[in-house]
């Protein structure tokens, strides 16, 4: 989107103790996806992967609302919704993202997400989440352990709340600002306050991603992990956006 430079960067791994990757990741310098394909559900890495395919035409647009965001997402839903066709247990993916799009008062960061995949803002040290976390805990019987369920996913119905939608934030563009947008195979595995030092002590917002999912590894690396860091280095206010960095689109690909 015109005036505005970023630099990113993204990793994804399957973690130590899982055989498939069932995270996915859209990465561009103006948008950022993150897919988890639902642990214990068949076909987890099909649902990410379609979440993913529906935000590559959006990933091309010079120019995005608010209301192309939310014509994807329930595009999305829909998509994974009939992957699951026919499967008892259902077929879903959670889903976070960060997209530049035409505010009123000019380009804005729009956060979006569904499920617990989560969206951070870095500013001056300071590390704030951005995305609503969708999820209850709950207890099969009396005394046994609570567990946490998914509240939302995408192409799946609502848990324990009366209706499915995805959660939306604005923000400003900020220069200076770092933003990550992660699966919870990290932040399962890392504090808020190792995150911040990590991305408060790491310039190069690839090495920065990677060093993340290394130390998530070395905590224990127990679920899929994907990281994407975007950092806002410019807005000039107006002009032509620079090809190589405002056009570059990649999938992650999975390790």
């Amino acid at each position: 989107m015109s005036g505005i430079v970023t630099n990113w960067g993204a990793g994804t791994h399957a973690g130590l103790r899982r055989s498939v990757n069932e995270d996915a990741a859209l990465v561009a310098p103006d948008l950022l996806v993150v897919a988890d394909g639902l642990g214990g559900h068949r076909h987890g890495d099909l649902a990410s992967a379609a979440v993913v395919r529906a935000f590559e035409p959006l990933a091309s647009r010079p120019e995005r609302t608010r209301e192309d965001v939310e014509a994807t997402i329930a595009s999305a839903h829909s998509d994974v919704a009939g992957l699951g066709a026919g499967v008892p247990e259902g077929v879903g993916s959670t889903l976070a993202g960060l997209a530049l799009v035409s505010g009123v008062r000019g380009p804005e960061w729009l956060v979006f997400n569904v499920g617990d995949s989560r969206v951070y803002r870095h500013r001056r040290g300071l590390l704030e989440q951005f995305s609503v976390d969708h999820v209850a805990t709950v207890s099969s019987e009396p005394g046994a352990p609570a567990r946490s369920v998914l509240t939302r996913a995408v192409g799946m119905d609502a848990v324990l709340e009366p209706a499915w939608a995805a959660d939306y934030r604005a923000a400003a563009v900020v220069v200076g600002d770092r933003w990550l947008v992660c699966s919870d195979g990290l932040t399962k595995e890392l504090a808020d306050g190792v995150i911040a030092t990590i991305l408060d002590g790491i310039a190069d917002p690839q090495a920065a991603a990677e060093t993340l999912i290394e130390r998530a590894l070395g905590s224990g690396g127990r679920d899929n992990i994907t990281v994407a860091v975007l950092d806002v280095l410019a807005d000039d206010g107006g002009g032509e956006p620079q090809e190589d960095t405002l056009i570059a689109v990649r999938r992650v690909p999975a390790r």
